[in-house]
């Protein structure tokens, strides 16, 4: 178009991850999930974490670090490329027959579920 004035607009940074699936843990005391990466993405994200508080600890690992404690209603930071996985560890008094940790993006709107896996920690 002739004299057609073009706009650019700035795009927000992408802060929607692609699909992860972290595996169930079943253990006796404790166990954990494989790594899953987190790509897709071009800034830092939030990530937070919701279970039964109390009837065992989950904790966290990036980059097959040092793992992490993590509260129910809990969040940490990823970027693009790392690497993240779960450890659930019973407290030795209450048997966890089926909980549900469900992970959630704190940086998209409406805190979009990333995933969800189950845990079993039979004492």
């Amino acid at each position: 178009m002739a004299g057609a004035l073009l706009r650019k607009t700035a795009a927000g940074p992408d802060v929607t991850p692609d699909a992860v699936n972290w595996a169930n843990i079943t253990a006796t005391t404790q166990g954990a999930n494989a790594n899953q990466t987190i790509s897709g993405i071009h800034s830092s994200i939030t990530l937070g974490i919701t279970y039964s508080d109390g009837l065992y600890q989950i904790e966290y690992r990036i980059n097959s670090g040092t793992y992490i404690g993590a509260g129910s209603g809990g969040t940490f930071s990823v970027s693009n490329g790392q690497t993240v996985n779960f450890r659930a560890i019973w407290n030795g008094v209450d048997v966890v027959s089926h909980d549900d940790v469900t992970v959630t993006n704190q940086s998209a709107p409406g805190t979009p579920t990333l995933d969800t896996f189950a845990v079993q920690l039979t004492g």
